[in-house]
């Protein structure tokens, strides 16, 4: 599990960018997509078959417990016929994206203290690499832009420094909410531990969906106890002292509220949306009539992002009103048993669902749940939300099943 773990987090940084360049791939220098996504998505695929092949006869699992999975799955492939504008290699791409899900959702079905510290142990390496990797980068951007560009001015300023290394913000600010998860509930306490929290933070202060899904997950982690809510909330209330004005405007002056126009125009013509990879294909047709639809006035733009922009746009885009639905009970079912089963984590546990609900929260205004990164990590919060339900009610022969 440690291996796709660390795949799922190569495919957020400017690793994959170079491992495809190395390769053949073709990758334009400034654009991380194509052959670079590609090459990522083959690893993760070629091992998932390796697994598969190499230990199918052994491997041991409760297929009713993939439920959720399974679920998706029916719902891609319905969806595949009823919706008008379906890419085919999507929907292929991601039923194979949800089959390592439901690998992973047995994998971490295992959760025992050996479990736990074979997680530690494997990733604390990356861990380090990482936090030593946002070092330096944040020290390149500093070095190209002044501290006021990099609080206020933090899109371009990222972009202008950082581009020709191929990160791209988005995925960057994804990668730095595993390092907190990580740096919060791995490290032992102490000046170390408070230290690469600051740096983290700092890193990643100018991305708006960080401070989302930071927000989200920390809510979702403090609310139960007032001695940890009341901090958090104190610290929140500075945060937004100190950031107020221009840095929250951009929160609501923003092309993702043109996205979420789009997907209501959709969700009113398209009862099962327009189909998984269709969003583009729908907004080239359609922006020139988008803003006459909603305001009765001539539009007076003529651009539309045809990226969702929010995984929220990208689920009801793609499912329409009554599949999105269910898709977003799925993963809201995931973060109230994280939410309620907090008293039995341990440190690996809550880094991991941490992290889920900091995806979760992040992807309101990002669109990134149709990926392979996120799937490992549903599949594996998942596998930890059902193991500790199969404790907590003391479903012993199960356990010692998945041990054998």
């Amino acid at each position: 599990m440690n291996f796709f773990i660390i795949v799922a987090l190569i495919r957020l940084t400017n690793f994959n960018f170079y491992l495809s360049q190395l390769l053949g791939l073709e990758v334009e220098i400034n654009n991380t997509g194509g052959g670079a996504f590609n090459f990522i998505n083959y690893i993760g695929l070629g091992a998932f078959l390796t697994v598969v092949i190499g230990k199918g006869k052994s491997f041991t699992a409760i297929w009713i417990t993939a439920w959720p999975m399974f679920l998706l799955i029916s719902i891609y492939l319905i969806n595949a016929i009823l919706a008008p504008y379906v890419n085919p290699m999507w929907v292929l791409y991601q039923v194979l994206f949800l089959l390592i899900a439901i690998l992973m959702h047995f994998f971490s079905l295992k959760s025992g203290d050996l479990f736990t510290a074979k997680f530690i142990r494997g990733t604390r390496l990356f861990f380090w690499f990482g936090v030593l990797f946002v070092a330096m980068m944040t020290i390149i951007i500093l070095s190209q832009v002044s501290l006021s560009n990099y609080f206020f001015e933090f899109n371009d300023s990222f972009v202008q420094s950082v581009d020709d290394y191929g990160i791209m913000k988005q995925r960057y600010g994804y990668f730095l909410g595993f390092l907190l998860s990580y740096a919060i509930f791995i490290l032992r306490p102490g000046a170390i531990k408070w230290l690469v929290i600051c740096l983290i933070l700092f890193a990643g202060i100018g991305i708006r969906s960080l401070l989302i899904g930071v927000i989200g997950a920390g809510i979702i982690f403090t609310i139960k106890s007032p001695r940890t809510f009341l901090p958090f909330a104190a610290i929140l209330g500075v945060g937004f002292y100190f950031l107020s004005g221009d840095y929250f405007s951009l929160l609501i002056y923003d092309t993702r509220f043109y996205s979420f126009l789009n997907a209501a125009d959709i969700i009113q013509k398209f009862p099962f949306g327009v189909g998984l990879g269709g969003y583009p294909v729908y907004t080239e047709i359609f922006s020139r009539q988008l803003f006459g639809n909603f305001y009765n006035v001539e539009a007076i733009l003529d651009y539309v992002p045809t990226a969702p922009e929010s995984d929220l746009v990208h689920i009801f885009g793609s499912l329409g009103l009554f599949f999105g639905a269910i898709h977003i009970a799925i993963i809201a079912r995931l973060i109230w048993f994280g939410y309620s089963l907090q008293n039995q984590m341990d440190a690996w546990h809550k880094c991991i669902v941490f992290y889920f609900c900091y995806m979760t929260f992040f992807g309101i205004s990002e669109d990134s749940i149709f990926s392979i990164n996120y799937w490992i990590f549903f599949g594996i919060t998942s596998g930890i939300i059902t193991f500790l339900l199969f404790e907590k009610y003391k479903y012993q022969p199960t356990l010692s099943s998945l041990s054998k």
